[in-house]
């Protein structure tokens, strides 16, 4: 992906958190207060220039957008932190899971699990609901994690293939060269030894020119 796309999916995902708050709200004529209003812009700025800049470090990308989503989730009612929270946490595991190794990649979605968990409970208590939330959240990580790490994959087999292709490409140019020039050694070599042969004999001739000249 370029830059582009690396900005793109944060704006994104912003703008899908706030069509669902305060967008749905204001919908239903409940105007959210001004300082939750401030925190989510906030949270949101934080988040969106912290995923914008994922590919260059991707661990500390993710402990940013969780940090900072987990911040404003508590003061902010429910919902104001749900796209970002999940969907930005997600986006930037993927990016751990595709630009580091596998061992970082699973040991952050067991952090996040056990944060999250950790979380549920001091916020809200474990319900039965909570507890089926944190267990669907842990699977998406999972598989958000395990789709980052196929990616990965698939990229080093890619980079894998091309460098082969590049290799036997050089060796198809480079063949005939060598060939050209072992054939050119094997003439120069038989040349050589012929008009060795034909100045030996030339100067035997002009030796004999004298005393055999029949000969000569």
């Amino acid at each position: 992906m370029n830059r582009t796309d690396d900005r793109l999916f944060p704006v994104l995902l912003t703008c899908a958190q706030a069509l669902v708050w305060p967008g749905v709200p204001l919908v239903r004529g409940a105007v959210p207060p001004a300082s939750g209003l401030l925190a989510a812009a906030l949270v949101a700025g934080v988040v969106t220039a912290a995923l914008a800049l994922r590919r260059t470090r991707p661990v500390a990308t993710l402990v940013v957008v969780a940090a900072a989503c987990a911040l404003g989730a508590g003061p902010l009612p429910a919902g104001a932190m749900a796209v970002l929270g999940t969907a930005g946490v997600a986006l930037a595991l993927f990016t751990v899971a595709t630009e580091d190794d596998a061992f970082t990649a699973v040991l952050c979605v067991v952090a996040l699990a056990a944060w999250q968990l950790l979380q549920g409970i001091s916020l809200h208590g474990l319900s039965d609901r909570d507890g089926l939330d944190l267990v669907l959240t842990a699977l998406l990580y999972a598989a958000v994690c395990g789709a980052g790490l196929l990616v990965r994959r698939t990229r080093r087999a890619r980079r894998a293939a091309e460098q082969l292709l590049m290799r036997a490409e050089s060796e198809r140019h480079r063949l005939p060269a060598v060939e050209r020039r072992r054939m050119e050694r094997e003439l120069h070599d038989v040349s050589a030894h012929h008009l060795t042969a034909v100045v030996g004999t030339a100067g035997a001739a002009l030796g004999l020119r004298d005393r055999r000249p029949e000969l000569a």
